[in-house]
């Protein structure tokens, strides 16, 4: 079986490296609107945080954190700081025996196999990041370029971390 750890490295640098380039927008973009109207941009990222915190939750039993979505750079920053210590959480699940893992959401108890859970957050940032960059480009805001998040862009990464 192929290992998570890689997989979940990347998406940990992906979301970073995503927050890092939006913060070099101007701070209303974060109040941009997406999805037909129905989130911000900040909303998003909230949201992307709040979904990485759901799978640690699920995965470690640890509580999630109280954010409102971020309208400026200090609260970007601190949405962004707080996702990278919720993705080492998941970085470090990555290392652990894949099994059935149990956990309570608002329908009792439900379990998933550790791989699913890590598998949905990659997946469910990837999705959330696409959403942003779509509602950025319909508000005028371009620059963020989803194709240097990718894999190779990952690969180059890890060749200038030696």
């Amino acid at each position: 079986m192929t290992a998570m750890r890689p997989a979940i490295e990347y998406v940990a640098w992906a979301d970073d490296a995503f927050l890092q380039q939006l913060a070099d927008h101007p701070e209303a973009a974060l109040t941009a609107p997406c999805l037909e109207g129905t989130w911000t941009v900040g909303g998003l990222v909230l949201h992307i945080l709040g979904g990485a915190e759901w799978y640690q939750y699920c995965l470690a039993k640890a509580m999630w954190s109280e954010f409102t979505p971020p309208t400026t750079h200090a609260e970007l920053a601190t949405v962004r700081a707080r996702l990278a210590e919720v993705n080492a959480t998941l970085v470090a699940q990555a290392d652990l025996p894949d099994e059935v893992v149990e956990f309570d959401d608002e329908n009792g108890p439900r379990s998933a196999l550790r791989s699913v859970l890590l598998t949905q957050a990659i997946v469910h940032s990837v999705e959330h990041r696409a959403h942003i960059v779509m509602g950025l480009e319909a508000a005028g805001y371009r620059g963020i370029d989803l194709d240097h998040l990718s894999a190779w862009g990952f690969q180059a990464h890890l060749r200038e971390q030696g």
